[in-house]
C-alpha cells in the first residue's frame, strides 16, 4: 500500500466565517464557477479544498457525497460553529467529536451516525490540542435539520459526553462512511449552554442557509433592540473563529504526522493548487 508523504484534505464547513481565518493561514485561491463555494487551499503538510455546504443546506450530504468523489481526499475535516448543550464547552471552546447523532425528523429521538475515524484517538488528538493551549474537549456532535430549541433537547443528551448541536456534521459523515473515507469533526463554540438561538436569527438561517447581510440589516432596522444580540454573537463567533483555525493548522499537522495511507476512495492525481 503507497503512503503519502502530502496529506489531501476536504475541509467542509457552513459559512465563510468559519473557515476564512484558517484559509488566510494558507497559500489559497478561490474556487471557478462551477466547482461550489470555497477554495484551494496549500500549507505546509497539506494540499486540499475547503468548501462551503450553506448552514443546513439543501441536502449537504448530496453535496458532501458531490465534493469527496470529485476532489478525492484522502482525509475529511468536517468543521464550523456550534452550540453547546451543556457548561463542556464553554463558549469558544472547541470539541473533536468521538461520536456523532442525528435527529430525527420528528424531534423525538437521537440516531447514531457511524464514520471511518481518521486518528487512532481522539482523546490523543485532543491532548495534543490541549498542549497548544487551545480549550478543547472530546465530545458528541448531534446534527438537527434546522436551528432548534435546546431546552426540548436535554432529555435525549443526558447520557452524552460534552453533546454539541450543529446543522451539517451527521450528512458529511454518512457521505464520509459511504466511501469509507476518513473524517476528524472539529466545532467551536458560539453559544454555550442556556444560550437559545433567537427566533428572528434561526428564520434567517433556515430561509437562506446563512446570515447574508442583506438579510439581517433589514431584521436590525426593524428592531434595533436585537443588536446588541448580534454584537454579543459576532464577537463570540470571532474569538471562536480565531480558535477553530489555530487547531485546523495542528489537526493538519498531526493527521500529516500519521500519513494517512492511501485508500480504494482514492482515484486519480488531481492536483489542487
Amino acid at each position: 500500500m503507497a503512503i503519502l508523504s502530502r496529506l489531501r484534505v476536504l475541509l467542509l464547513a457552513s459559512s465563510p466565517e468559519e473557515l476564512r481565518p484558517f484559509v488566510r493561514t494558507c497559500r489559497h485561491r478561490r474556487l471557478a464557477p462551477g466547482w461550489g463555494k470555497g477554495w484551494l487551499l496549500e500549507g505546509a503538510d497539506f494540499q486540499g479544498v475547503g468548501l462551503l455546504l450553506g448552514m443546513g443546506g439543501t441536502n449537504p450530504e448530496f453535496q458532501a457525497a458531490q465534493a469527496m468523489d470529485q476532489y478525492s481526499p484522502d482525509v475529511v475535516v468536517a468543521t464550523g460553529f456550534g452550540g453547546a448543550l451543556t457548561a463542556v464547552p464553554p463558549p469558544t471552546g472547541l470539541v473533536v467529536a468521538e461520536a456523532c447523532w442525528r435527529l430525527t425528523s420528528d424531534g423525538r429521538r437521537l440516531q447514531p451516525q457511524e464514520f471511518p475515524p481518521a486518528v487512532p484517538s481522539v482523546a490523543e488528538l485532543v491532548a495534543d490540542l490541549q498542549k497548544r493551549r487551545l480549550p478543547t474537549v472530546a465530545g458528541t456532535l448531534i446534527t438537527t435539520a434546522k436551528v432548534t430549541a435546546k431546552a426540548s433537547l436535554l432529555p435525549l443528551v443526558a447520557h452524552l459526553t460534552a453533546p454539541v448541536l450543529d446543522l451539517e456534521t451527521a450528512a458529511v459523515a454518512a457521505a464520509a462512511q459511504a466511501r469509507r473515507l476518513p473524517l476528524v469533526a472539529v466545532r467551536a463554540i458560539t453559544d454555550g449552554a442556556g444560550e437559545e438561538i433567537q427566533d428572528f436569527l434561526a428564520q434567517i438561517i433556515h430561509r437562506h442557509q446563512g446570515v447574508p447581510l442583506s438579510r439581517l440589516l433589514p431584521a436590525l432596522m426593524a428592531h434595533p433592540f436585537r443588536l446588541p444580540y448580534i454584537l454579543h454573537l459576532w464577537g463570540r463567533s470571532r474569538r471562536a473563529a480565531w480558535h477553530l483555525s489555530a487547531a485546523l493548522g495542528h489537526i493538519m499537522e498531526y493527521l500529516s504526522r500519521l500519513r494517512i495511507p492511501v485508500t480504494g476512495a482514492r482515484r486519480g492525481g488531481k492536483t489542487f493548487l
